[in-house]
């Protein structure tokens, strides 16, 4: 076999993601211990409405997602339950999630496959909310990093709260081999960082 010609290139995966935090409140129902309750932590009229943002609530892991259930202080109430007589507690539900978006430059190796290969790192950037990037020389990695800036925003406006963001880039190489064996002459492809 004689390889007559090998044509390189790279492929760019752009990756944002967005670890968000949205919070709601629900009631929970359990027998009432009132050993375990101080007159600070239960009201007999509910009182005044409490937020779930007026409490902190911190996540276990950054981009994982997760669901935690915190009873809000002075939220407790005794109120009689139509079920079984007991007492009812108010929980709230925090739950968070990793919004991931991602893109590959255009070329000739299809995505599915591109999905599984590694490339180098080239870029990364983590903070609270990351500055898009706009000045990169390949055109269409400024435009979907806008893309997916806005997107990630419109998703969270009203519903939850961006708690980090992380973006990055891997240079995925790619090779076009032109070969030759015998009379036969043909082309195959070999990408990524990776080689078995």
């Amino acid at each position: 076999m004689n390889f007559d010609r090998i044509e390189t290139s790279t492929s760019i995966q752009y990756i944002l993601e967005s670890f968000t935090e949205a919070r709601s409140t629900s009631e929970a129902n359990e027998a009432a211990n009132f050993a375990a309750m101080s007159e600070a932590s239960c009201s007999m009229s509910g009182g005044g409405a409490l937020s779930p943002w007026d409490f902190e609530v911190m996540p276990n892991q950054l981009f994982v997602d997760q669901v935690r259930v915190f009873e809000m202080p002075g939220s407790s109430q005794i109120n009689p339950c139509s079920a079984c007589n007991s007492e009812g507690t108010i929980h709230c539900s925090f739950c968070s999630r990793n919004e991931k978006s991602e893109h590959y430059t255009e070329c000739e190796i299809p995505e599915k496959l591109l999905l599984q290969a590694e490339g180098k790192r080239i870029f990364k950037e983590e903070q609270d909310n990351i500055i898009l990037i706009s000045k990169y020389p390949q055109e269409d990695v400024n435009n979907m990093s806008k893309l997916f800036c806005t997107q990630h925003l419109q998703k969270c406006m009203g519903v939850c709260r961006v708690i980090r963001q992380r973006h990055y880039m891997n240079a995925i190489p790619i090779s076009k081999v032109h070969f030759s064996l015998g009379n036969e002459k043909g082309i195959f492809s070999f990408f990524s960082n990776i080689f078995n």
